[in-house]
């Protein structure tokens, strides 16, 4: 019986570790958003909110010396900010 509870429990702990690392990439979205905010960030945005719209792109608005701007970012996955582009009223 004892044995029996022991492979119980190591099955019981394989799952838990393969459902974690599988758990749909959660982490990497909110690596993907503090990647981006940083990068808008860097550009002397203020009050930064971010929205995304697909697996690479988030589109955000912020001030940036008073102004209300908007724009749009794409995030490689990985990391890397690739491209941005913003307007300001």
């Amino acid at each position: 019986m004892a044995r029996y509870g022991r492979a119980s429990m190591r099955r019981v702990l394989l799952i838990a570790l393969l459902l974690t690392a599988c758990d749909g990439g959660a982490g990497d979205d909110d690596a993907q958003e503090a990647t981006a905010r940083a990068a808008i960030e860097r550009r002397g945005l203020e009050s930064v909110t971010l929205e995304r719209v697909d697996d690479l792109t988030w589109d955000f608005t912020g001030t940036l010396e008073g102004a209300q701007c908007a724009g749009s970012i794409q995030v490689r996955p990985g990391g890397t900010a690739s491209a941005m582009q913003y307007d300001c009223e």
